[in-house]
C-alpha cells in the first residue's frame, strides 16, 4: 500500500516538472503581460480622445489643481460644491494677468469666482452670467513665481459649464495658428452660410468668414454668438451688417466684443426691414473679435473685409488649405507610441473630405507634418511623428488615390514644431497629460504655403 502512494506521489511531481520545463505556466504570463498593456495603452489613448479639456477641480485651497498660463480649462461647478483652481505666475515682476471666464450654460446661475492668495486671503470676486459673454479681471499687482489661488462657485441650485483662462500680458509667440475645423481651414470661399451654427457663447461662437452672409432666427431670451478674424493690416475698416427680417418685432440688438468680454459697440436694428450698417477701424490685425446676437426674429448677419484686401486676396491663386489644418486626438487617434491607428475607420471618415480637398488641386503638393507632447528625447519623437505622418499619407493613397507624389511628409516632434502648442509642461515642471493630449497631432499645409516652405527649408 506505501509503495503504491509513494509511486503516484512520484508520477504526480514528474508531471509537475515536466509541465514547468516545457513553460507551462511561465509561458502564459506574457501573454497575459502583454494583452493587459495593450488594453492599458488602448485606454490611455480613449481617455485622451473623450475628455482632453475637461478637468476637475480639487475640494479645497490646499489641493487646488494647477493649471498652465495661456491655456483654456474647462470644468462644471455646481452649487455647494468647492472647485478650486490655481496658477503660477511668470518670473518678470509687474506682468498684468487677465483672468477670464466663460458661462457655458444658458439659463443657469450666475458663476462666482474667488481669487486668493496663498494665505487665503480673498484678492477679488468677479460674477460670469448666461449670456455667454466672457468675464474677465486684470490683476497688475500679482507677485512673480507665486501661486495664486481660484474657487469657482454657482450662485442658486444646479450646475454651470465653464471656461476658464488665465492670460499674462504681453505673451506673444510667433507659433502659428492651426484649425481643427476642416471648413475654416479650407478657407472663407468654400463656406456655406448653412455651415455657420451660431454658438451659444463667446467661447463656441461660430467663426464667420468675411463676405460670408449668414441668416437665420433669433427667439427671445436666446443668445447667439458669432466670430471673425481681422486681417493682416492694422487699423483696417471693417463693415458689420445686420437686419431685422420680420415685421413687427423687437429690434435686433447686436453686440460687438473682444476677447476680453468688453463691449465695443451695441447698434440695433429695426423692424422696418432697413440694413444697419456700423464701420469699425480700429481693430487690432490677425485678431478674433465677437458678436452676440439678441431679439426675436428673423436676421441676416455678413462681415465686410477691407476692399483693398478683397482684391489682394482675389488675385492670389487660392491654396488647398488657407490655414493649417489639424488633425488632432477628437479626430485620428493612434495606439499609444505607435503609428497605428486605433480607430481606422474613424480615420477615414476623417480623411474622406481632406482627400476629395487635395484632388481638387492636382497642381499642389500637400505637406503632412507630425508633431508630440513634450515628453521622452527629441530624436524619438521625430521618428514617431514622421510614421504617424506616413500612415496618414498611406491612407490617403491607398484608400482614396491621392497621388504619392502630391503629399510630402516630415516628423517635428516637440522641439521643432512651429504651430501653437497645448503648454504640457506646467510652471513646475509637471507634465499635463490634457495639454500634451493637444499636441499628439497631425498638421497639412499646402506646400506654397509660407509657412510649410519654412518647415521644409529648416528640416
Amino acid at each position: 500500500m506505501k509503495k503504491r502512494m509513494w509511486t503516484v506521489l512520484l508520477c504526480l511531481a514528474m508531471s509537475v516538472m515536466a509541465f514547468s520545463a516545457c513553460g507551462g505556466k511561465q509561458a502564459q504570463e506574457p501573454v497575459e503581460e502583454t494583452q493587459q498593456e495593450e488594453a492599458e495603452e488602448q485606454d490611455q489613448d480613449f481617455d485622451v480622445g473623450e475628455s482632453a479639456e475637461q478637468i476637475r477641480g480639487g475640494t479645497n485651497q490646499e489641493d487646488a489643481v494647477l493649471v498652465p498660463l495661456n491655456t483654456k480649462v474647462y470644468g462644471t461647478a455646481a452649487k455647494d460644491q468647492a472647485f478650486w483652481l490655481a496658477f503660477t505666475t511668470g518670473e518678470q515682476a509687474g506682468t498684468a494677468y487677465y483672468l477670464t471666464f466663460v458661462n457655458k450654460t444658458p439659463h443657469s446661475s450666475n458663476l462666482v469666482v474667488q481669487l486668493y492668495d496663498a494665505n487665503g486671503e480673498r484678492l477679488r470676486q468677479i460674477e460670469a452670467d448666461n449670456s455667454g459673454t466672457v468675464s474677465a479681471y486684470k490683476a497688475e499687482d500679482l507677485a512673480a513665481n507665486e501661486t495664486y489661488y481660484v474657487n469657482i462657485g454657482i450662485h442658486a441650485s444646479g450646475e454651470a459649464a465653464f471656461m476658464m483662462q488665465v492670460l499674462e500680458e504681453g505673451t506673444q509667440t510667433d507659433a502659428y495658428e492651426t484649425s481643427d475645423s476642416f471648413t475654416m481651414a479650407r478657407g472663407a470661399g468654400t463656406v456655406s452660410a448653412e455651415e455657420v451654427k451660431p454658438g451659444t457663447n463667446q467661447d463656441d461662437a461660430a467663426l464667420i468668414p468675411l463676405d460670408t452672409k449668414v441668416s437665420g432666427s433669433v427667439a427671445d431670451g436666446e443668445n447667439l454668438w458669432f466670430a471673425f478674424t481681422t486681417g493682416a493690416e492694422e487699423n483696417a475698416p471693417y463693415q458689420i451688417s445686420f437686419l431685422n427680417k420680420t415685421p413687427g418685432t423687437p429690434n435686433v440688438v447686436l453686440g460687438l466684443f473682444d476677447q476680453y468680454g468688453n463691449r465695443l459697440m451695441q447698434p440695433e436694428a429695426g423692424a422696418d426691414g432697413t440694413m444697419r450698417t456700423e464701420e469699425v477701424s480700429n481693430l487690432a490685425a490677425n485678431t478674433t473679435y465677437y458678436i452676440l446676437l439678441r431679439g426675436n426674429s428673423e436676421y441676416s448677419l455678413t462681415i465686410h473685409g477691407p476692399k483693398a484686401e478683397q482684391a489682394t486676396t482675389a488675385e492670389q491663386e487660392p491654396l488647398v488649405f488657407e490655414k493649417p489644418f489639424e488633425l488632432n486626438s477628437t479626430q485620428v487617434m493612434f495606439v499609444a507610441n505607435k503609428a497605428t491607428f486605433l480607430d481606422e475607420a474613424a480615420a477615414k471618415a476623417a480623411l474622406e473630405p481632406v482627400a476629395k480637398t487635395i484632388l481638387e488641386f492636382p497642381d499642389h503638393q500637400v505637406l503632412i507634418a507630425g508633431t508630440t507632447a513634450t515628453e521622452g528625447p527629441q530624436e524619438t519623437s521625430v521618428l514617431l511623428s514622421e510614421e504617424r505622418a506616413k500612415a496618414v499619407k498611406n491612407m490617403l493613397v491607398k484608400d482614396f488615390g491621392v497621388p504619392e507624389s502630391q503629399l510630402l511628409t516630415v516628423g517635428l516632434g516637440f522641439e521643432k514644431d512651429p504651430f501653437v502648442r497645448g503648454q504640457d509642461i506646467d510652471a513646475n515642471g509637471n507634465f499635463v497629460e490634457t495639454e500634451a493630449a493637444k499636441n499628439r497631432r497631425v498638421v497639412l499645409v499646402d506646400a506654397e504655403d509660407p509657412i510649410a516652405q519654412k518647415i521644409l527649408q529648416e528640416k
